[in-house]
């Protein structure tokens, strides 16, 4: 430490002082490409943050669409909506659902009014943090979620296919 110190004030008494242009050029170009790789993997971080919120309020709701139809044999439908999503079953609130922030959602079943006596057997689920760069889909028949970066959360994603063996949802994009 003394002898730092000797050296340092050896430096000084000859005239010497601080940094030359030429070391300060370095430590600004060092700095500078740092910053270049550095700032946009934090961006690529915080949109996959994003992504993830909205997954996890996807994963959430389609638990509770399973827990309303292990009750009423039916799935409840909800509007596209930020803030808490209301399920309603036989005209009766009988869920709600806190959605993250910046998430909008739409829960939707192909039976518009699910009743005790008209039963939804399926649903899709739609939502998207609108922070992040990709629309998440889930259905009852499927366990993967899908995503697809050219759908919007307005574009419908329940529209009801007529098929050779039955009914089937379009929720389609790229599984997980």
């Amino acid at each position: 430490m003394f002898k730092a110190m000797h050296q340092l004030r050896t430096k000084i008494s000859k005239g010497e002082r601080g940094f030359t242009l030429v070391e300060l050029l370095i430590v600004v170009a060092i700095i500078g490409i740092l910053a270049a790789i550095a700032i946009p993997q934090f961006a690529a971080y915080r949109t996959r943050s994003y992504n993830a919120a909205a997954t996890s309020d996807l994963r959430n709701v389609r638990t509770t669409q399973e827990s309303l139809f292990a009750d009423n044999s039916s799935y409840a439908p909800a509007g596209i909506a930020t803030g808490n999503i209301v399920f309603v079953f036989d005209g009766a609130t009988v869920s709600t659902f806190a959605v993250s922030k910046n998430v909008i959602m739409g829960a939707n079943t192909f039976a518009a009014t699910p009743t005790s006596t008209v039963v939804a057997t399926t649903y899709t689920i739609t939502d998207k943090n609108t922070a992040g760069d990709r629309t998440f889909c889930g259905e009852a028949e499927q366990t993967a979620m899908l995503y697809n970066t050219t759908l919007g959360i307005g574009t419908p994603l329940t529209t009801l296919v007529a098929a050779s063996a039955g009914a089937v949802n379009d929720c389609t994009g790229t599984a997980l």
